[in-house]
């Protein structure tokens, strides 16, 4: 029997839609997040399957089960279309902007500080700056325009070799095959380390 229910097509058909209608449900729990060429493809596919079912030739499956199918689908497809009818903004729309009175387009207004704040706490430049809703070139950009370009650079740690030496016999110990990347990762992630090859 297990072997008849995977050979059948039907069978397939729904579970191929159970797991589209779970991937629109996911999209639509993270819409501010979606990009709309995936949101597009997941809508044209969602109208290919509620396309099938109006036409599934099942005796299993009565009319009005597959009618109620039908409205599940659009369930999922109404929010998705709203979404494409009505993006969200890009983040960097929120963005405070420095009017200055010259040509061009004004400068972001960054908190700089807060920038910094949370690179000391171990974020990336690249998520704060997504944080920010602006690329990390401009937050790179602002911070050396404000003098803070030394907090762009990780600073290296000081230690002695002797120490050094310790800490790499004991990564080679555990680790005997590792490369001097990897090496390096593993005094930044074990001692919070950093040095220089």
């Amino acid at each position: 029997m297990a072997g008849h229910t995977q050979n059948d097509p039907i069978h397939a058909f729904f579970s191929e839609c159970h797991t589209l209608t779970s991937q629109a449900k996911f999209t639509i729990n993270a819409l501010s997040n979606a990009e709309v060429g995936a949101v597009k493809s997941l809508i044209h596919r969602l109208y290919a399957i509620r396309s099938i079912l109006r036409d599934v030739d099942d005796p299993t499956s009565n009319s009005e089960e597959l009618e109620h199918l039908c409205d599940y689908v659009d369930s999922y497809l109404w929010p998705l279309e709203a979404f494409i009818d009505n993006p969200h903004p890009p983040p960097s729309t929120n963005i405070p902007k420095n009017q200055t009175g010259q040509r061009g387009r004004p400068s972001y207004s960054l908190d700089l500080n807060r920038a910094i704040l949370l690179h000391n706490l171990g974020l990336s430049w690249v998520s704060i700056a997504d944080a920010m809703g602006c690329c990390r070139k401009t937050l790179y950009n602002h911070l050396e325009k404000a003098g803070f370009i030394e907090a762009t650079r990780n600073p290296y740690t000081l230690i002695t070799d002797e120490e050094l030496d310790d800490k790499i016999r004991e990564i080679a110990r555990d680790h005997p095959f590792i490369g001097s990347t990897i090496a390096l990762g593993h005094l930044k992630s074990r001692w919070s380390i950093h040095v220089s090859i």
